[in-house]
């Protein structure tokens, strides 16, 4: 009798186990759910540019250019939609360059680091790539770039600069550093201190009247300021910086 009453404590301290399980596997799901539903959405405007690119299987939004030899790959901000940096992939592609938006998981540039290098390997006419990085995106684009530098000629950053455990400055790469005056979200302390890290030529812009959230089109994020200017000029800003890059000689000549 005392065995099959051991046995039966067992059963019941299984089964409530598992019940313990089960909730918290419920309450995980639908707080995952809801927490990746909740990220700012591409304005009407970034969606109307993307009819003229496409989506590809695994999401990425491709502007092609035909018979080109450059490439650019956007690396979105944190809890962003990719489809917020439409305009300024298609406007990348007018420039002559085929434009890349890499979709990252739950929208999170640090959780697909390493997308880029699967975009790299399917474009294997592309010999020259420039990446743009925006806010967390700049973040795992230095340091994918930083882990294998191959290829890449430079590096754009958005309202944006490498985490202390990453040193751009022995890439070999040129690296343009964007920041809107009237940003309210990046931390300007950790972006001085960073410059250091950006190599001995970089080159920093201040965007006069841009704030964090106009380098794509997705509205202002919280806690932003307002920008002096419209979005078409401080993305116009982005594609000078992606050209310029294109354009110089190589790090160390």
């Amino acid at each position: 009798m005392e065995k099959v009453s051991k046995r039966k404590r067992r059963s019941k301290a299984t089964i409530a186990t598992l019940k313990v399980i089960f909730v918290l596997a419920v309450f995980g799901a639908v707080g995952g759910y809801i927490w990746s539903s909740d990220y700012y959405r591409a304005s009407v405007t970034a969606l109307e540019a993307l009819e003229s690119g496409e989506v590809n299987e695994r999401g990425d939004i491709v502007f092609d250019v035909e018979g080109t030899d450059k490439g650019v790959i956007i690396y979105p901000g944190g809890k962003v939609d990719e489809k917020a940096y439409a305009l300024l992939a298609k406007s990348i592609s007018e420039q002559g360059y085929d434009a890349y938006v890499a979709k990252m998981p739950l929208r999170l540039a640090i959780l697909g680091i390493g997308r880029a290098e699967r975009i790299m390997e399917e474009n294997t006419e592309v010999n020259e790539w420039v990446m743009v990085g925006h806010s967390l995106g700049g973040v795992a684009a230095s340091r994918f770039i930083v882990k294998d530098p191959h290829g890449i000629k430079g590096l754009v950053l958005l309202g944006s600069y490498p985490d202390d455990k990453t040193d751009l400055a022995s890439a070999g790469i040129k690296v343009h550093s964007l920041i809107g005056t009237e940003d309210r979200i990046v931390d300007r302390a950790a972006l001085g201190a960073a410059d250091k890290r950006l190599g001995k030529d970089f080159v920093k812009v201040d965007v006069q009247g841009g704030n964090h959230s106009y380098f794509a089109n997705y509205g202002v994020q919280d806690g932003d300021g307002e920008a002096a200017i419209g979005y078409g000029i401080q993305q116009s800003l982005v594609l000078k910086a992606v050209s310029d890059i294109f354009a110089s000689e190589p790090s160390g000549e």
